[in-house]
């Protein structure tokens, strides 16, 4: 689905003109970050080997972050490099991402429990539901960032960007590196600040409030990147994209109501938690989506005079999303979920139908797996569109050439 337009303020005056760039937009959603690793691969087959990276900018958030380093430090082939950020994906289980043992999860279970009952008597609750040690292992395992950084020389690769959110400051940070020196920027709850990026930027990018722990970058205690992140295709702009491909998390069909006559049950906690969940992972990058309709509509009535003097320009969008329910698909596999899991989940209330929670959860390789074809087949079905977006006619042939530098 092509969306519109979106602005970007470079001072009072007109936009200055930019290089054709096409930025990679990758959201959160934990495991249904799988999604994105397949349609990295299908844009890969597409273009076919050889091809250079088509996506000079590249920015994440959450899940999205740990998928942008990944394929922003294997760059010098970007079949390869999206064949090898599918084979991460294929390889994992629930306890390469949090410890999934039956003591870690029940331990911290009943240290909630006895912080709720006994706080008043200094009974410090953990710092999180679940211990996320396990994906800081993994990050520093398959992420080189000395090869991101000779990408960045090379040109493979003008700047990549993950976000996070302060909780010092209630800002979304957008943390980035770029092959020439960019400015940062400051707009209404969000910034970018140049960082040399390690596994603590993306270990914050992903601390899901209560679920993962907190991180420490420099003076503050980070969130998880979707948390404050309120325009987040903002990011990609400011590095240089002239047009986005969006990876979305969810599909676009809308939930129908209880039946008639029927009396709606209770949302128990672990309901209210995925749709929490939902919100912050797909809502926020729906509406930015939205505004850039809306935008790309008031430029298309304004004169070249009005257009000239406006600190707007034009950016093409390209979503790509599941065609299909992944809660449904989770529903499907839920019970591949390591039994201390399901115990926490059912605790929770959140073992029953939509399975939204289990959804972020479910990091076994039936459903990594199948969420991985969906984002092939998906992507594959849209091959000439996609080869358009990422090839558009009327540029030069030097200019369709140095795309991917």
């Amino acid at each position: 689905m092509k969306l519109g337009r979106r602005r970007l303020r470079i001072g009072r005056g007109p936009a200055a003109p930019l290089p054709e760039r096409a930025g990679l937009v990758l959201s959160g959603g934990g495991a249904r970050g799988a999604y994105q690793a397949g349609v990295l691969s299908a844009v890969a087959e597409i273009l076919g080997p050889g091809a250079p990276n088509p996506f000079p900018v590249i920015t994440g958030l959450s899940v999205g972050a740990i998928n942008a380093l990944a394929l922003s430090c294997r760059l010098a082939d970007f079949g390869t490099a999206a064949r090898e950020v599918e084979a991460l994906w294929r390889g994992l289980h629930c306890g390469s991402v949090f410890r999934a043992d039956m003591r870690a999860v029940t331990g911290r279970m009943a240290a909630w429990a006895g912080h709720m009952t006994l706080g008043r008597l200094g009974m410090r609750p953990p710092d999180s539901l679940l211990d996320s040690a396990p994906l800081e292992t993994l990050l520093e395992e398959n992420i080189d960032f000395d090869a991101l950084r000779r990408c960045l020389a090379r040109g493979d690769l003008q700047a990549v960007g993950i976000t996070a959110s302060s909780y010092q400051t209630g800002q979304a940070v957008t943390f980035y590196e770029a092959r020439a020196p960019l400015t940062g920027w400051a707009r209404s709850r969000r910034e970018g600040v140049a960082a040399r990026l390690s596994v603590e930027h993306i270990m914050a990018s992903t601390a899901l409030p209560l679920i993962f722990p907190a991180r420490r970058v420099g003076p503050a205690f980070y969130a998880d990147g979707a948390l404050r992140q309120t325009a987040p295709l903002s990011s990609a702009i400011h590095l240089g994209a002239t047009r986005l491909l969006v990876i979305a998390g969810r599909d676009e069909s809308i939930d129908a109501g209880a039946p008639e006559g029927e009396e709606p049950e209770y949302p128990a906690p672990g309901l209210i938690g995925g749709q929490l969940l939902d919100t912050l992972f797909n809502d926020q990058l729906d509406l930015d989506m939205e505004r850039l309709l809306r935008i790309n509509d008031t430029l298309a009535v304004m004169t070249p005079a009005q257009l000239a003097t406006r600190a707007l320009r034009p950016v093409q969008l390209l979503t790509i999303r599941p065609s299909r329910d992944v809660r449904e698909i989770s529903a499907r596999h839920a019970g591949a979920l390591p039994r201390p899991v399901r115990l926490m989940l059912r605790a929770l209330g959140a073992w029953r139908p939509p399975f939204v929670l289990a959804s972020y959860l479910l990091f076994e390789p039936g459903y990594v797996g199948e969420l991985i074809d969906l984002g092939r087949q998906d992507t594959l079905a849209r091959a000439d569109e996609i080869r358009r977006f990422l090839r558009p006619e009327g540029l030069t042939p030097e200019a369709d050439a140095a795309l991917g530098t």
